[in-house]
């Protein structure tokens, strides 16, 4: 006979085990009512300050501390000095390729998408909140 299936021993392996799955089944109910402490969330990334720390270590020797223009075009101004490009997909198909001026295509994907967050922010016209990407670029516009 194998032990723990038969005779005594199986009834107490049988209570052993009920006593488990009542001890589980507490548990779980206890979990369900009981608030569990979770860790804080993190914070939510902010493109927009990112993009200007990037902008103003690439881009600002050509557009300007705050794009108003130098050696490059103004970026950021009260009239739309984006108006060129529909949305932020064309800005990105742009920037990404031809900028910054001395080394083009020198910055990571989401680094060009950070800046040109700063520049619609700078713009006032990223809405609140809204994070640019891949994702959703064609439906930001460029413009006001």
């Amino acid at each position: 006979m194998i032990w723990g299936w038969g005779g005594r021993d199986a009834r107490r392996t049988r209570r052993c085990a009920l006593a488990i799955v009542a001890l589980g089944v507490a548990v779980l109910e206890w979990g369900c009512t009981a608030k569990i402490a979770t860790a804080p969330k993190r914070p939510q990334r902010d493109q927009v300050a990112l993009g200007k720390a990037m902008f103003l270590t690439r881009c600002a020797k050509c557009h300007g501390q705050s794009g108003e223009g130098k050696t490059g075009r103004a970026l950021v101004a009260s009239w739309d000095p984006l108006a060129g490009y529909r949305n932020a997909d064309q800005l990105f198909a742009y920037m990404s390729r031809v900028m910054p001026f001395d080394n083009p295509g020198s910055l990571t994907e989401q680094e060009y998408w950070d800046v040109i967050a700063f520049l619609l922010d700078a713009n006032q016209v990223l809405p609140r909140g809204t994070e640019v990407g891949k994702d959703n670029a064609r439906t930001v516009k460029t413009t006001k």
